[in-house]
């Protein structure tokens, strides 16, 4: 059961992305709400990129990036199936997971009871 407060925007290019790509709402949803893997976006300082398998896409893995707005609010800016995506049990040590993961984790991430 997801209990995650993070209110989500979405853009009209990843909208029109996600179309292109039949990418489903549900799995981007998903994903930012419980990602496998988490790392800033190395192109857009701010930018948060999130990763989890797709089992409706053969375990493909889904990449979503992000932009924290205020409050427990998140513009999704675009959506890809990645090829090049840390997949499950292939993570570099550089890459934070959120599990014990290393890097804190944005306040829009993080649950009620877990915030400042």
């Amino acid at each position: 059961m997801d209990v995650s407060p993070i209110q989500i925007r979405w853009s009209d290019h990843a909208l029109a992305r996600m179309r292109m790509r039949a990418i489903e709402a549900a799995w981007v949803e998903r994903t930012i709400r419980n990602p496998e893997v988490i790392e800033p976006d190395p192109v857009q300082r701010g930018r948060v990129r999130v990763f989890a398998a797709v089992p409706e896409r053969d375990g493909r893995i889904l990449s979503v990036i992000d932009e924290p707005l205020e409050g427990d609010e998140i513009a999704v800016v675009t959506a890809l199936l990645d090829r090049d995506a840390p997949a499950r049990g292939n993570r570099p040590d550089d890459i934070r997971i959120r599990s014990g993961g290393r890097r804190p984790l944005h306040p829009s991430r993080r649950c009620a009871c877990h915030r400042e």
